[in-house]
């Protein structure tokens, strides 16, 4: 079980030596002399035995209030009230409502920068830091945003400015490995955002945690020396990479539409990087806060659709054929049949010249062909069924063939299989 204190407008997590610090205030006020291990250890039990238990689920729960230093805002209403303890939050963002507009030249500057001046993107990524800071659960959005580039480019800059923004308790720096471990679950609890501003390249063999974390569905998570409990992630993921991680398991629309991939391609010159910039950009902190409020605010009117661009679109269609050894080989090495052509090619002999590229590329594990096929269907967003059809040589792909360009460079291979 979790204690917690309600102190400075939210609730703290608190220890056993938290909890008699506060019973030692408490009994030296009415008589000094009880003071020892054995009275504080006494009370403790029996503070643990009479205090209210409420679920482990029922922290941050409103979804239309943001908790700020200076009060509580209603997003729907941007009224600011006095903190409460009825209010059930464990997290308070570091900053205050100011009700109005500030200047944010760094921030602007900074954006527009790491945008390449992409005005749809920075309304994109404004959106994204709303939510973030904001009590909505983060499944409602079912999103994770990937930043893609080089280094140098501003990816690590945004996050720490965000991670900054929710403060470093309500935050979890961990990897997309790392939290299929056994204990890496336990890093999303009552957190509201799990980041990592340098991913490197990884392979995942199982992708069902990413998919339960984005969407909301129960985990199962353990403490070390603690009994396993359900719990439903309610905040977001944001990751900074040079590479694009390669999924493995469901690779259908419902993984790859969670993810919003954001490409920074603007390499600053060494000689222009400012050492300062995350510090000013953090000064302009209330001022940026209003702008992703009022950003937030567009979303929920749009029943939680953030603006992904087309060129967000464009770069998740490209990471489904990257991510897919049967997409990035049908995307590769067929083509649409011309309208005088005739249905040829089988679907036995499209997996058999499939495995010869997996060999070719090195593959340990060539995915079986339902695994070729679904991925296929997915990408194609058709069935398997309505994509092929018997005749007397077998089944043969209804609109697909092989293209030159697999004809010229497996010349020997092809012609010899179709003997």
């Amino acid at each position: 079980e979790i204690r917690y204190i309600y102190r400075d407008g939210v609730y703290q997590t608190a220890n056993d030596s938290d909890i008699m610090k506060i019973l030692m205030k408490y009994i030296e006020d009415f008589n000094i002399r009880l003071i020892n291990s054995s009275v504080l250890k006494q009370a403790l039990e029996l503070l643990d035995c009479t205090c209210l238990h409420c679920p482990h689920d029922i922290m941050n729960t409103s979804e239309d209030y943001i908790n700020f230093q200076n009060g509580i805002l209603n997003i729907r209403t941007l009224e600011l009230s006095k903190h409460t303890p009825e209010l059930m939050s464990s997290i308070q963002i570091p900053c205050e409502w100011n009700g109005a507009a500030s200047p944010t030249p760094n921030f602007d500057k900074f954006l527009n920068t790491l945008t390449n001046g992409d005005n749809l993107t920075q309304t994109l990524i404004l959106e994204y830091i709303g939510a973030v800071i904001s009590n909505i659960q983060g499944w409602r959005f079912k999103k994770a945003m990937f930043l893609l580039g080089k280094g140098n480019t501003g990816k690590s800059t945004l996050i720490n400015l965000i991670a900054n923004l929710i403060g470093s308790k309500n935050v979890a720096e961990r990897d997309l490995k790392s939290l299929n471990e056994r204990f890496g679950k336990t890093a999303a609890y009552n957190k509201r955002l799990i980041y990592s501003n340098d991913l490197s390249f990884m392979k995942i063999e199982e992708n069902a945690v990413f998919k339960n974390l984005t969407g909301g569905d129960s985990i199962s998570i353990e403490f070390k020396n603690r009994e396993p409990f359900d719990f439903k992630f309610k905040g977001f993921l944001l990751y900074g990479m040079n590479d694009l991680p390669h999924f493995g398991g469901d690779k259908g629309d419902n993984v790859y539409e969670r993810i919003i991939i954001v490409k920074c391609d603007n390499v600053i010159p060494k000689n222009q990087l400012d050492p300062n910039l995350e510090r000013k950009l953090f000064e302009e902190r209330n001022g940026i806060i209003y702008k992703a409020v009022m950003a937030l605010r567009n979303t929920v009117s749009r029943n939680y659709q953030f603006s992904i661009t087309d060129t967000c679109i464009d770069n998740l269609n490209e990471y489904k054929r990257e991510n897919s050894y049967p997409v990035e080989f049908w995307t590769t090495y067929t083509r649409p049949l011309t309208a005088d052509e005739k249905p040829s090619l089988e679907s036995q002999k499209l997996y058999t010249y499939f495995k010869y590229w997996c060999s070719e590329q090195g593959l340990t594990r060539v995915p079986s062909f339902p695994e070729f096929r679904k991925e296929i269907s997915a990408f194609c967003k058709q069935n398997w069924g309505d994509m092929t059809k018997r005749i007397k040589t077998g089944v043969v792909l209804t609109e697909y063939e092989m293209n030159n360009d697999w004809k010229d460079e497996h010349r020997f291979f092809y012609y010899k299989s179709i003997v």
